[in-house]
C-alpha cells in the first residue's frame, strides 16, 4: 500500500499520461487521419481529372462533327464530288473539270 503513494509510483503514472498516452495517441490515431486525407484528396482530384477528360473528349467530338459537316455545306466542293463521282466525268467539259480541279484542290484543303 505504500507504493501506491511513493513517489516512484507518481512518476511512472506522470510519464504515463505525459508520454506514453500522446505517443499512442500519434502511433494509432494520426496514421489513420492521413490516410483518409490522402483517400479524400486522390478521390477529388480523380474525379477532377476525369471531368476534363470527358470535356476534352466531348470537345474533340464536337470539333470533328463540325469538320466533317462542313464541307457538305458548300456547293462547289458537293458539286465537284458529285461530277468525280459520276459516270458522266469523262465526257464533261473542260471548263466544268477545271471548276471541280479547283474546288476539289484549293477550296476542299482549307476544311
Amino acid at each position: 500500500m505504500r507504493f501506491a503513494f511513493s513517489l516512484r509510483f507518481r512518476l511512472m503514472i506522470f510519464y504515463l499520461i505525459i508520454f506514453l498516452v500522446p505517443a499512442a495517441i500519434m502511433i494509432f490515431a494520426m496514421p489513420y487521419y492521413f490516410q483518409q486525407l490522402l483517400a479524400n484528396e486522390t478521390r477529388t482530384l480523380t474525379e477532377g481529372t476525369l471531368t476534363c477528360i470527358a470535356r476534352n473528349i466531348e470537345t474533340s467530338l464536337n470539333d470533328l462533327n463540325r469538320l466533317t459537316i462542313t464541307p457538305h455545306l458548300n456547293n462547289d466542293v458537293m458539286q465537284a464530288m458529285q461530277l468525280k463521282a459520276s459516270p458522266n466525268d469523262k465526257q464533261a467539259d473542260d471548263y466544268s473539270k477545271l471548276l471541280a480541279d479547283r474546288a476539289r484542290k484549293t477550296t476542299l484543303p482549307r476544311f
